[in-house]
């Protein structure tokens, strides 16, 4: 008996700040540059990083969401993504 795990297709990838960025529109008018920095100072505060696990300072390494935190913002951000 194989035990084969699946992933409903409805759930989203993870998601990077860059596409985060874009999706938020924190992108430059000029030369379409993103600004994820804006990401920490606008929408992530520290209270909203410490319900993702995160420190500031995790949060200013990270390139790539993982599943449990890309999760988190799309719950988080729900409004603002539609």
């Amino acid at each position: 008996m194989s035990m084969h795990l699946s992933t409903p297709s409805t759930l989203p990838t993870l998601i990077s700040k860059g596409e985060l960025a874009r999706r938020l529109c924190l992108v430059s008018a000029d030369d379409h540059r993103t600004y994820p920095f804006k990401l920490g100072r606008d929408y992530f505060s520290d209270e909203i990083l410490q319900k993702m696990g995160l420190t500031r300072s995790e949060y200013n390494r990270i390139k790539v969401f993982n599943r449990k935190q890309t999760l988190f913002i799309y719950e988080y951000l729900k409004d603002e993504l539609e």
